[in-house]
């Protein structure tokens, strides 16, 4: 019977039973993310078949994905070659961006109502005022161009942070950073279901005196968003700014001579959100407070993972050992 090395117990052991050994090692945080939100949305689509158009084709969209995950992780348990080893890292933040259209299928259809008025009253509780007409005045052509192109910056942040760490084989800081954007991104989708709300910009034109125009970029950067946006009820909470701030937090953690140049982008990002009218003011603070949650339980899954897939510059870069991580904090 063929055997294998049992490096913690230092025994031989049969063969057959080496997945068993090998397979905490290899299933990595973001994966059981993945799978924990795929199949949500899975279970979410089955039930709600009536509501969600075109189920029959998200269905097995979902399921290709769980698949596909299975298979990364299987192939990674042997030599994997350089493009398995390569989508093994990135495919959670592929992910993210393909569950984000097939949203528009669910967001508001499963709950076809919004909470706009609601979200306008708490902001007009706290401030007296609806924010985004008082600062309208103070948005000029050329700072809805600069804004316009703080708030683009969205997309480009968190893929900066993880683009650097992977470079440089930094792979238990890839995936604590790809873990966290990812639950981010999740734990935002599920507020898009759950309080569909389309913001200021579209539901507050009657009041908004002041219209909002650039001077050279910005006019097309606001046509380009909204014609690439699969869905318009995504304000609450506030991704922009909970994800913005994961991206910060990690890059503060991890790189922090790029943090320096990306904290005032992030900041102008989030100040963009509402002087835009992309958000009400009560979208930031809860992304604020979603934000927090998900570093804490980011934190506390890290702690938890006590075999993960390590990469070590003496190794090449397609295999990996299943040894404890010792960098937890």
């Amino acid at each position: 019977m063929a055997v294998a090395l049992d490096r913690k117990r230092n025994k031989m052991i049969p063969e057959r039973k080496v997945l068993f050994v090998t397979l905490p090692g290899l299933i990595l945080p973001s994966d059981i993310i993945n799978v924990i939100f795929l199949l949500f949305l899975l279970l979410l689509t089955v039930i709600c078949a009536s509501r969600v158009e075109s189920w029959y084709l998200l269905a097995p969209l979902y399921l290709i994905m769980l698949a596909s995950i299975a298979f990364l992780v299987w192939r990674h348990r042997g030599n994997p070659t350089p493009c398995e080893a390569l989508l093994r890292r990135w495919y959670p933040l592929a992910f993210v961006v393909i569950i984000f259209f097939s949203l528009s299928r669910i967001v508001h259809h499963v709950l076809p109502y919004d909470i706009d008025s609601e979200l306008q009253a708490i902001d007009y509780a706290i401030f007296r005022v609806h924010p985004t007409v008082f600062v309208a005045p103070f948005v000029n052509p050329y700072a809805m161009d600069a804004l316009q192109l703080f708030y683009a910056s969205y997309y480009f942040l968190p893929v900066i942070l993880a683009v650097r760490l992977y470079s440089r084989r930094r792979m238990d800081e890839f995936e604590a950073t790809a873990s966290a954007i990812c639950l981010a991104f999740y734990l935002f989708y599920i507020g898009n279901i759950l309080f569909p709300s389309c913001g200021p910009s579209q539901t507050m034109q009657s009041i908004h005196t002041v219209p909002l125009q650039g001077k050279w970029v910005g006019d097309f950067i606001r046509w380009l968003l909204f014609a690439l946006e699969p869905y318009k009820w995504d304000c609450f909470p506030s991704g922009h700014v909970g994800v913005t701030t994961v991206t910060l937090v990690y890059c503060y953690r991890f790189e922090r001579r790029i943090f320096w140049g990306m904290l005032p982008v992030g900041v102008g990002l989030i100040l963009s959100t509402v002087l835009l009218r992309y958000h009400y003011v009560i979208d930031v603070i809860a992304g604020f407070i979603l934000a927090g949650i998900v570093v804490i339980l980011s934190d506390a899954i890290r702690r938890a993972w006590c075999h993960r897939v390590l990469f070590t510059p003496a190794q090449s870069f397609s295999q990996a050992s299943t040894q404890p991580d010792k960098n937890i904090s």
